[in-house]
């Protein structure tokens, strides 16, 4: 089983961004939500703008790599929704 990134995720601060391959962002304060379940992309286009540049800087141009995934751990984190099966 491969694990293929297919988001890119960046950390600053409190402030969590999530872009998946499609392009879609989500943005979470992981200070008052530590779970991720309220997105604030709607509500700070600015803070996205901001984290999109520096996600960009961070690997422009590069897919997310591909990485060998023990089953055991492959079938977990599918059942936890972290990715899709192949």
């Amino acid at each position: 089983m491969a694990l293929r990134v297919d988001q890119r995720l960046l950390l600053d601060g409190d402030l969590f961004l999530q872009r998946s391959a499609d392009g879609t962002v989500a943005l979470y304060d992981l200070a008052t939500d530590p779970t991720e379940q309220v997105d604030l992309s709607g509500a700070g286009p600015a803070d996205v703008a901001a984290l999109v540049v520096v996600l960009d800087a961070s690997s422009p141009g590069r897919p997310g790599p591909s990485h060998a995934v023990d089953p055991a751990l492959g079938r977990e984190l599918t059942r936890l929704r972290y990715f899709e099966p192949e």
